[in-house]
């Protein structure tokens, strides 16, 4: 899958591109990044985001995708693929997305976005979904998701077993 493009972000060109290992301790650091922000209780462990990221290479039912711009990661996005409870359909589920701070209203967010829709499309997935973990009510990403053509869809819920 070509997802080498090259967009204009209003500052340098934005490449959207699948993880590879040269990334690594940049993605590792992007997930310490990630984990500070989101509501996370356990500590961040990076053995575990580097086997999170490593298993995803010629992974079938697992992708990373990353923006660049220039040299320097400005985002990314891991997605997995699940089976429906009742049906032999499967779906992309998001597993984490970030972008740093300062490149939010980019257009980064969104072609990544983009880059996990055509990959659900060349796999032949029924649906996208995708959470945040980064607020209780977060209005802003809600609209951010609608505007890609996203709807809303359940509640999640959580019960902490072990707190840190």
């Amino acid at each position: 899958m070509d997802l080498h493009k090259y967009q204009k972000t209003g500052r340098r060109q934005l490449i959207i591109r699948e993880f590879t290992r040269e990334d690594l301790l940049d993605c590792i650091e992007m997930g310490r990044a990630s984990h500070k922000e989101s509501q996370y209780h356990l500590p961040y462990d990076p053995d575990r985001v580097k086997n999170l990221y490593l298993n995803s290479i010629n992974n079938p039912m697992f992708k990373v995708f990353l923006a660049f711009e220039a040299d320097e990661l400005v985002g990314g996005i891991a997605v997995s693929v699940g089976q429906y409870n009742y049906s032999w359909q499967h779906f992309v589920q998001d597993i984490v997305t970030y972008v740093y701070p300062e490149h939010r209203g980019t257009s980064a967010g969104i072609k990544l976005y983009r880059a996990i829709y055509e990959w659900a499309k060349q796999i032949g997935a029924s649906e996208v979904r995708l959470d945040y973990q980064f607020l209780d009510n977060n209005p802003k990403i809600e609209k951010f998701y609608e505007r890609l053509g996203y709807k809303p869809y359940g509640k999640r819920f959580r019960k902490v077993v072990i707190d840190d």
